[in-house]
């Protein structure tokens, strides 16, 4: 599982909360998945 955030505070919270799982300070409106994605959550990030 893959997080984005262009904030690292809240990237550093969601590294401690699940440390399995990889997350990238990166710019939405940038970003590309690696590889195709079966679901993408936008959580109050496109408003």
């Amino acid at each position: 599982m893959q997080g984005v955030d262009g904030s690292e505070a809240m990237l550093a919270q969601s590294r401690e909360r699940l440390p399995r799982c990889t997350f990238l300070q990166e710019d939405i409106a940038r970003w590309q998945a690696s590889t195709p994605q079966q679901v993408i959550y936008a959580n109050a990030s496109l408003q």
